[in-house]
């Protein structure tokens, strides 16, 4: 279902055949999702009097809220827990992408939940369907392959929830789709001739994986991941795996340093996280869930309710 063009003479052969038919159905797959995911955001999702700062699961909104009028990252209103007082503020129960780009984007097309969500989505579109543009010059997809990836892609799970402003996966939805087309670049050493492509996909591929952790900290990992297999990679050249590291450092450093500078002590996870142990770790979540593996479909009936 895939054909590496590799050669500048099989890109031509290639593209003689068909193939720039479906290079362009590829990259214009994110550009065409913005129609259904539109339909979502304003009749499915807000109405036109919903504020931005008013979306987003786990009190998302009022870090919005705090960059967009002080450029400060905290919330003191929609706590996890129950304050001691009034003056208890939290500084990372969410990490800083999301709120960042949606603070952002407020600044421009105004606070409206609708207009926020749609300038993300255009944005999140854009940058995909560029990367798939990259792609396509070096790959092809086959009918079979480009009809499976836009069932996956435009789905109505995905186009939902890459639409929404509730949560993070409306933005790793689309990441995980620029990630996957970097790696291309770094797993593959005949996906092109161009070194200054292949090295440009890899430091972008890189960078994603550094967004997506600033965005969840749970793609740490992934992270991780994308960062050892560039530098283990034999055809990616110094200066590049340097770019890649330098990345990746400033992502973990800048994160630490803000939980550092708030709780005293080095931290590269959020304290979402944290509490979500607390909760699967103590005595009353013992009560509920019997002592086994709750990362396999249980049985209801096991379960003390």
């Amino acid at each position: 279902m895939i054909e590496i063009v590799g050669t500048r003479q099989a890109a031509e052969t290639h593209s003689s055949r068909g193939g720039s038919i479906r290079s362009a159905l590829l990259w214009a797959m994110p550009l065409l999702a913005i129609a259904p995911k539109y339909w979502f955001i304003r009749h499915y999702f807000y109405s036109s009097d919903i504020e931005v700062f008013a979306t987003g699961f786990g009190g998302l909104g009022e870090y919005v809220k705090s960059l967009y009028y002080g450029g400060s990252f905290h919330s003191c209103r929609l706590l996890p827990f129950m304050p001691s007082n009034a003056e208890v503020c939290v500084y990372a129960t969410r990490t800083p992408g999301m709120p960042l780009l949606l603070a952002g984007l407020a600044k421009i097309v105004g606070t409206k939940a609708v207009n926020v969500a749609l300038a993300k989505t255009t944005v999140m579109a854009v940058l995909a369907a560029g990367l798939l543009a990259v792609l396509g010059r070096d790959m092809r997809l086959s009918w079979t392959g480009l009809i499976i990836l836009y069932a996956i892609y435009c789905g109505p799970q995905a186009l939902k929830h890459s639409a929404s402003l509730e949560y993070e996966d409306a933005l790793l939805t689309d990441m995980a789709l620029c990630l996957a087309v970097c790696v291309c670049y770094v797993v593959r050493a005949d996906q092109t001739e161009s070194k200054r492509r292949r090295d440009g996909m890899t430091v972008i591929g890189v960078s994603v994986a550094a967004a997506m952790y600033l965005t969840k900290t749970t793609a740490l990992p992934t992270l991780l991941l994308v960062l050892a297999a560039v530098l283990s990679a034999k055809n990616i050249g110094r200066n590049t795996k340097l770019a890649c590291m330098a990345v990746a450092i400033v992502s973990l450093a800048g994160w630490g340093w803000h939980n550092l500078k708030f709780s005293n002590t080095i931290h590269f996870s959020s304290s979402w996280n944290g509490e979500n142990l607390l909760r699967g770790n103590d005595t009353g979540a013992y009560r509920i869930y019997p002592e086994i593996s709750l990362d396999r479909i249980m049985d209801s009936t096991q379960a003390t309710l």
